[in-house]
This record gives structure tokens, sequence and C-alpha cells, in this order.
């Protein structure tokens, strides 16, 4: 039997879930199971074992922007938007607790930009 349980993605690689609850004070944080992913590997490696093992997306993804030098937030949400395109998935609840202004926008936008690509197709 495979184990289907229910998951939530947390993308930092500074913050505990803690800090970031303390810091957004959404009580998601807090009332939910959640696994951390450091950087932009692990949040894909994450995502395909889950969904190759289980069938299973996370219910909800949280962004931080800056995870380290190679790679941002937006690199990872890119990915994972094509991830569903090419999967036929839809896309889960999606949170961006960045500190960084312009990097949250810029995650924001590019789910924008999904979901009026959806609406138009």
């Amino acid at each position: 039997m495979t184990n289907t349980k229910k998951f939530n993605l947390l993308l930092d690689d500074v913050r505990t879930l803690n800090e970031v609850y303390e810091m957004t004070k959404d009580i998601d944080y807090k009332n939910n199971e959640w696994i951390i992913a450091e950087d932009y590997h692990e949040f894909i490696k994450l995502i395909e074992d889950k969904y190759k093992q289980n069938s299973i997306l996370p219910e909800i993804i949280s962004f931080d922007h800056d995870i380290g030098e190679d790679y941002t937030g937006k690199d990872c949400a890119k990915w994972f938007i094509d991830f569903c395109i090419d999967n036929n998935l839809q896309i889960p609840k999606i949170k961006i607790h960045s500190m960084n202004p312009i990097g949250k926008q810029n995650i924001a936008n590019l789910f924008s930009d999904y979901q009026r690509y959806i609406n138009k197709v």
C-alpha cells in the first residue's frame, strides 16, 4: 500500500517553519504539516519523488525568493508551473513568504500569468 499522506512544501534556505509563521502570522504555517526544501534541486526532487510514488502534489506551496546563489524561488515557481502543464495538473494553493518585495512580485506574476493563460484555453 502506498503512502498518500497529504503534505505542504515550504521553500526556504534560512527560515524555519516557526520563523515563517512569526513573520506572516498566517495560521496555515501552524496548523499543517510541512516539508522544507532549502534549494532548487531539493524542491524539484521532493515534488518529483512524491508525484512518482503517490501521484500527489503538495496542498500548499510557500515560496521564498532568495534561496542561494544559483537559483531563486522564481526559478522553482517556473519549473513547477511547467511541471503542472506537462502533467496536466492543477496548481495547488500558493503562498509567497519572501521578504524580497521585487522577488515576491515576480513569483506572484508568474502564477498570475499562468492563471490568465489557463482561463484563455
